[in-house]
């Protein structure tokens, strides 16, 4: 049977946007910086604190290494579908990610059919893969919220 599993991620409904939803607060929002191609990238200092603040240091080197910059306009496209409306689906809340709010996660994992909270930060599939797993397979060891 399909299913969706959402990880630190924007789980959005018709018409909202990532940007919307997170706001001009966001906390990524105050480390992108202009490309000089166009767009915005995290600088690697920067992307190791929002987005691998867990990760071992040569696996978040490796992850930082193939980070790209993001197109003009990142975010702000509109949803037209919503699949969580139609599938069973799963939200994995990371409690530690400084990239997108935990407190956010927590709203947008009630969208879901289900949902746990891990202590990770917003990469826990390079940081904890097991702990990813078993929350995926919905296994006892991880916190159930």
């Amino acid at each position: 049977a399909a299913a969706l599993v959402f990880i630190a991620a924007f789980v959005l409904d018709l018409g909202e946007s990532c940007a919307a939803l997170s706001g001009p607060q966001a906390p990524v929002n105050a480390w992108a910086q202009p490309h000089p191609s166009g767009g915005t990238f995290i600088p690697a200092g920067a992307a190791r604190e929002l987005f691998y603040g867990d990760c071992d240091p040569a696996a978040a080197e490796r992850a930082i290494a193939l980070l790209t910059r993001q197109a003009a306009g990142h975010g702000r496209g509109i949803a037209t579908r919503a699949a969580w409306r139609e599938l069973p689906s799963r939200y994995i809340v990371c409690a530690d990610d400084r990239a997108v709010e935990p407190a956010l996660q927590k709203r947008l994992a009630l969208r879901c059919t289900d949902s746990d909270t891990i202590s990770t930060s917003h990469s826990p599939y390079i940081s904890q893969p097991v702990l990813i797993a078993d929350a995926i397979l919905g296994r006892p060891d991880v916190e159930r919220t």
